[in-house]
């Protein structure tokens, strides 16, 4: 699942117009523990329990 989905567009680096913005953004989406898919999220954490 794509969490494109569910989040504001502002979250989305692949759309922020400078490379630092996008750091940023990645960086916020990373502090949130929000991977780029969520299914990914998922499985790492029933991996790690």
């Amino acid at each position: 699942m794509d969490w494109r989905l569910f989040l504001l567009e502002f979250w989305d680096d692949h759309k922020a117009a400078e490379e630092q913005t996008a750091a940023e953004i990645a960086r916020k989406r990373a502090c949130c523990a929000i991977a780029e898919r969520v299914g990914a999220m998922a499985a790492a954490t029933r991996s790690s329990s």
